[in-house]
């Protein structure tokens, strides 16, 4: 149970950072590095169903595991759409900017959540470098990478359980749920699968 609630915490922190910093990448990639450094122990600490579907490619968790994990993720981004509404009297809506098209902004988000991904794999089970005690700290420098390149492209999402999370608080608001939502399915997944298969063609885990 407690590695649920890890990701809970953890998944809500992330969103309530990115959002009332205004997708600060210092902030954010801090925050991340703060993050996994609480959870890495305990949960691996995800926080982004895409890792967690990298992980379970992997073996590192199983279906169970990868179906609890983006729950706790999707309900602990709900909880800071509601935290954030109390502190702003504002909703959480990633989007993209407008004027590049679908196949860019994809891309954008499936490019850097490979990169994110890819990170966390090496950092957090591959023989070199998962005892390495400045892991945490490269894993949240991979988000700010990302974020501070592709947050005037994409919105600089790169975690389904976000677009999931605020796509519920849509509904419940009456606004649109589906907008942007397969942009920030398709791309994470997308994205967090190739990195999963590129971890294990490198062999970097015996």
């Amino acid at each position: 149970m407690q590695k649920y609630v890890i990701e809970f915490i953890g998944s809500f922190f992330l969103l309530f950072v990115f959002s009332l910093t205004q997708a600060n990448p210092f902030a954010i990639g801090f925050t991340l590095m703060i993050l996994f450094y609480l959870g890495n122990q305990i949960s691996g600490g995800h926080y982004n169903s895409a890792v967690s579907l990298a992980f379970f490619m992997r073996g590192k968790i199983n279906a169970k595991d990868f179906l609890l994990y983006t729950v706790s993720q999707i309900s602990g981004v709900l909880f800071a759409c509601l935290v954030f509404n109390f502190f702003t009297n504002g909703s959480i809506t990633p989007q993209p900017e407008m004027k590049f098209d679908f196949l860019v902004i994809v891309s954008g988000e499936a490019l850097f959540t490979f990169f994110i991904v890819l990170t966390y794999l090496v950092m957090s089970i591959s023989d070199r470098f998962k005892d390495n005690p400045i892991n945490g700290l490269v894993v949240g420098m991979s988000l700010f990478v990302g974020v501070y390149v592709m947050g005037g492209v994409t919105g600089a999402v790169f975690n389904p359980s976000v677009a999931l999370g605020t796509s519920i608080q849509n509904i419940i608001i009456g606004g649109n749920p589906f907008e942007f939502l397969p942009i920030y399915l398709v791309g994470p997944f997308l994205g967090a699968m190739l990195a999963a298969i590129l971890f294990n063609y490198l062999k970097l885990e015996k």
